[in-house]
């Protein structure tokens, strides 16, 4: 009995040392792996199913030939204490060699086979890692480079397209009219800080009325208003606040009216009248003998020198109603005027023609927030023909460098690319402003159909001439298209044809006023246009439809469109 024993205790004992050398075996594949840093993964699990059929295979081969080792073993273990020391420590001794052979195996003979089991199980999954360990840091360190790249170049791509657009919200609006306290002001045009508004008015009955300039100031919520002097004639058509708001500057209206007209400024300081350039003439310059006066007329404010630009046409005395054209520039406190350069016979006429009702934006004249060029509207008194004749359109003069060209960016005609084909109104344009970046101008361009208005407007670049729609209308297929078929946003394309438009507060962006069937709002477009419609960021309760299209913006924050105040601000976008 005790042989019998002893022969399962040798079994055992052979099962053991044949799993020792099918593991030693897998540890020489491990140390393979681990000698070897570029061996891949894919080797690894390659080699990884064949160790572990081949232990799964000897331990099939043990079980067969023993089917009951791990109770006969521990069975053994127990008589072998009492009956056969020496069977005992022969056992455990080769037990122990096995051990030594094979660290993996466990310590006894009770748990053997099923710590080899488990050692070839362990063994598997550690090749596994060891080749992923020696491939992941790198792959992995260059995979959080790449993604870190990306992240960080996103993100300062979302940070200067948030600088360049940032985000604008309407705070508060408010009628011009509950502001100032003035049943139906006009003209009214924010102060440049944003500190004050002006606007002109007048007081008395017939003959004896006067013609007063009337100031608002925000902090006091106070108005006042001051009489003009006698030898000032007509109705201003529009006021042209210094960058300092000392200053406001305007002219009788040489074109709607026909007034002899001359560069005033108010002195908001000493609220004092000054003619810069009096001639000694007043009333209609048709019927004034020619050479006797100067029209001076849409004076434009140079932030570099402080300098008031302006144009002046000057009558031929031997050709009736004749005139030539110069930019000229005067200083607000006065002294003689100077000429930038002389603009005779290169635009359409040799006066630039304006309409005090279709005033847009900045007008049809301005110069660029680097002083360095004038940007100006040619086009006929008799708009509806100013397409047809090719001198028409958008001209840019230099007046740093006088010699230099005048440069034709546009005809008039081309401002109906973004037309819609069908219409028999075609555009003209109207109104513009500058970017801040004087390289780049906002051109409002509208027919003359009370039935079918359009109104488009262009961002054009002055270097290339290239000139980009905010909205295309050229692919609108027929009138219902225009004004009944609602976008994905719930309204027709019509309400895209805005009633005015103004520059952002930081002159960067393009703000569009609309008031269509009761819808009013606020639109925004990036610029340069993107070829999407622009956004609503405000909804206005605010139903005013009997202004003229003045809008104007201060560097505070503050918007006025159609006699509606709306105080902005701009946050970069998240």
């Amino acid at each position: 009995m005790k042989y019998v024993r002893v022969a399962s205790i040798v079994m055992v004992i052979a099962a053991v040392l044949v799993l020792a050398t099918a593991c030693g075996r897998n540890k020489s594949s491990q140390s393979s792996a681990t000698d070897t840093p570029a061996a891949s993964v894919e080797e690894a699990a390659t080699e990884a199913p064949t160790v572990e059929a081949e232990a799964e295979a000897t331990v099939e081969e043990a079980a067969t030939e023993a089917p009951t080792v791990e109770a006969e073993a521990e069975a053994t273990v127990e008589e072998a204490a009492t009956e056969v020391p020496e069977a005992e420590a022969t056992a455990e001794g080769s037990v122990e060699e096995a051990v030594a052979e094979v660290p993996e195996a466990a310590a006894t003979a009770e748990g053997e086979a099923e710590a080899t089991v488990e050692g070839a199980a362990t063994e598997v999954p550690e090749a596994e890692a060891t080749a992923e360990a020696t491939i992941a840091p790198t792959a992995v360190a260059e995979a959080t480079q790449v993604a870190a790249e990306e992240v960080v170049g996103e993100e300062a791509k979302s940070e200067a397209e948030a600088m360049v657009n940032p985000a604008i919200q309407v705070i508060s609006e408010a009628s011009i009219a509950d502001v100032t306290n003035n049943k139906n002001p006009s003209l009214v045009t924010l102060s440049t800080s944003g500190d004050r508004l002006v606007w002109p008015q007048s007081e008395g009955r017939l003959w004896k009325r006067e013609g007063e300039l009337c100031l608002y100031t925000f902090e006091t919520a106070a108005s006042g208003c001051n009489v003009a002097p006698d030898t000032y004639e007509g109705y201003p058509y529009a006021f042209f606040w210094s960058p300092d708001d000392k200053y406001v500057a305007f002219t009788e209206d040489p074109v709607t009216q026909g007034n002899e007209s001359d560069i005033w400024v108010f002195d908001t300081t000493n609220n004092e009248f000054k003619d810069l350039t009096d001639d000694g003439v007043q009333g209609s310059w048709v019927a004034a003998e020619a050479g006797s006066y100067e029209l001076d007329y849409l004076p434009m404010w140079n932030s570099q020198d402080g300098q008031i630009y302006f144009w002046r046409s000057i009558p031929d005395p031997e050709v009736p109603i004749s005139l030539t054209l110069s930019i000229m520039k005067i200083a607000p406190e006065g002294g003689e005027p100077e000429e930038v350069r002389q603009v005779q016979g290169a635009l359409g006429g040799n006066l630039i023609v304006f309409k005090e009702e279709a005033w847009f934006m900045d007008g049809v004249s301005a110069l660029s927030p680097d002083g360095r060029q004038v940007a100006v509207l040619s086009i006929n008194e008799d708009q509806s023909d100013t397409t047809e004749d090719d001198s028409n359109g958008l001209w840019l003069v230099d007046v740093a460098h006088p010699n230099v060209p005048l440069k034709q960016i546009a005809t008039a005609n081309d401002f109906n690319a973004a037309n819609m084909t069908w219409i028999g109104s075609p555009l003209y344009p109207t109104g513009l402003s500058w970017q801040a970046d004087s390289k780049h101008l906002v051109v409002l361009a509208q027919n003359n159909d009370p039935q079918m208005p359009v109104v488009v407007l262009y961002y054009i670049d002055v270097e290339t001439g290239e000139m980009t729609p905010v909205v295309d209308f050229s692919n609108v297929a027929d009138e219902q298209a225009y004004m009944g078929m609602p976008d994905d946003k719930g309204v027709p394309l019509r309400f895209y044809s805005p009633w005015t438009a103004s520059m952002s507060p930081d002159n960067e962006q393009l703000l569009m006023y609309q008031n269509l069937a009761g819808a009013a709002g606020l639109m925004v477009s990036p610029l340069p246009p993107t070829g999407d419609l622009p956004g609503m960021v405000y909804e206005s309760q605010l139903q005013d439809t009997n202004s003229t299209p003045r809008s104007s913006r201060s560097t505070d924050g503050k918007v006025l469109m159609f006699n509606v105040l709306f105080n902005t601000t701009q946050t970069a976008q998240q």
